[in-house]
């Protein structure tokens, strides 16, 4: 279990992250929108398209040309599916940035736009057949609309691979992952150092100083004999001297120093 104040180890939700921050969530989703809707016209136009060459064909007076049309293939059924497929993963991907979603959106836009491709292609070989018949200028009509909207969902398409890609494919650079990997390090807590506060006891300057261990050591400002008098006195184990005129800083966890009278300069 992670706590709240620590950051999680470099591993597959990582690189989620890393996805939700690249992934272009508001473009792609604006492009989604665009797509189903292209999707949803497409879808109506090639049923429209079926149902007029239907009742063209009914008509015995007159030869029609969509007997050999290739827009009878009907591309803008089910080239509308995918289309519409492609939008709805689009808008789950832009709503929830993960990699699985972005992934699969990836998938379907390249193929969606190579039906694209192919929708425009038909549609304009159907236009150009379109020569003679009582519904022809309706046909034309509805040839020319999916010959367009198959070339804007060509480019929306393409568009919406590139976003994907570029969030998952073309992003996990080593300097970036490093960046990732620096920013999951454990910080280090800062210690702040306490300063030797002075406190006066007894007509004598006492030092507090935090040491290596808990708690505090106190430090005892010792006056020396008189000037002039030099004292056979050598510096403990701990003991510290400060730049004060005639004194010496002793540990009072050390009281065994004595002056050269051989008497003890702290009485325990």
């Amino acid at each position: 279990m992670i706590s709240s104040d620590q950051e999680p180890m470099l591993g597959h939700g990582s690189v989620d992250a890393t996805i939700n921050k690249s992934f272009a969530h508001a473009k792609v989703k604006m492009l989604s929108i665009a797509e189903l809707v292209l999707a949803c016209i497409s879808f109506v136009a090639g049923i429209g398209f079926i149902v007029i060459g239907i009742l063209q064909n009914q008509n015995h007076y007159y030869y029609y040309c969509g007997n050999i049309n290739p827009a009878f293939m009907a591309p803008g059924i089910w080239c509308g599916l995918l289309y519409g497929a492609a939008a709805i993963v689009g808008l789950k991907a832009a709503k929830h940035r993960s990699t699985c979603l972005i992934v699969t959106l990836m998938v379907l836009a390249i193929t969606g736009a190579v039906f694209a491709g192919f929708q425009l292609l038909v549609s304009i070989l159907g236009a150009a057949g379109c020569s003679s018949g009582y519904f022809r200028f309706l046909m034309l009509a509805f040839n020319i609309l999916l010959a367009v909207i198959g070339l804007v969902q060509m480019i929306l398409l393409i568009y919406s691979s590139t976003l994907t890609c570029c969030s998952t494919c073309c992003d996990q650079s080593p300097d970036y992952l490093a960046e990732i990997i620096e920013k999951r390090q454990p910080r280090p807590e800062p210690v702040h150092a306490q300063q030797p506060q002075p406190m006066v006891h007894g007509g004598q300057i006492m030092y507090a100083q935090s040491g290596s261990g808990s708690g505090m050591k106190p430090f005892l400002l010792v006056p020396l004999n008189p000037p002039g008098v030099a004292p056979n006195v050598q510096p403990a184990v701990g003991q510290m001297f400060y730049p004060t005129p005639h004194a010496v800083v002793q540990n009072v966890a050390e009281p065994n120093i004595k002056d050269q009278d051989d008497q003890p300069l702290i009485q325990a």
